[in-house]
């Protein structure tokens, strides 16, 4: 009787790979009757692994894979498309108003001191631009969820 037996690692090393054993590994391994029933009862468990038939799909993936990645080609042409529809409707309005209202505006501008209005010009597109980005990605996050659901 042997106190300091070897690993499961070690046993399972003697099962698959004699060749490369450590000569202590081996040694043990012809002495001791503990771990000799360890490799007998892990080499039952490797012969019932490797008898298991490899999982298949009864579909082809690859159609399936293939039709999804088409539709989501698709899918973002024409979100493209509506992002840059709304974005040059938004460019135009904003810069039809500039333009009918430029008097008002210049006015408006002239009659504070220039770095608040540089000041307040600048925080206002920063954040405008922040939250459009942020919104569009929480979009785009959203209608990702969806197709893969």
């Amino acid at each position: 009787m042997n106190d300091d037996h070897v690993s499961d690692n070690d046993i399972q090393q003697f099962v698959l790979q004699k060749d490369t054993l450590e000569d202590r590994v081996a040694k043990h391994m012809q002495l001791c009757e503990d771990c000799k029933r360890k490799a007998q009862l892990y080499a039952v468990l490797f012969e019932g692994v490797h008898s298991q038939p490899k999982p298949a799909f009864d579909f082809c993936l690859q159609d399936v894979v293939m039709t999804q990645l088409l539709q989501s080609k698709s899918e973002d042409r024409l979100d493209k498309l509506l992002v840059s529809s709304i974005m040059a409707i938004s460019i135009i309005l904003i810069g039809s108003n500039l333009y009918f209202f430029r008097n008002e505006l210049i006015g408006a501008i002239y009659s504070i001191t220039p770095i608040l209005a540089y000041l307040v010009g600048i925080t206002g597109v920063c954040m405008l631009l922040f939250l459009v980005l942020d919104l569009y990605g929480d979009f785009r996050m959203k209608v990702r969820m969806l197709d893969y659901n």
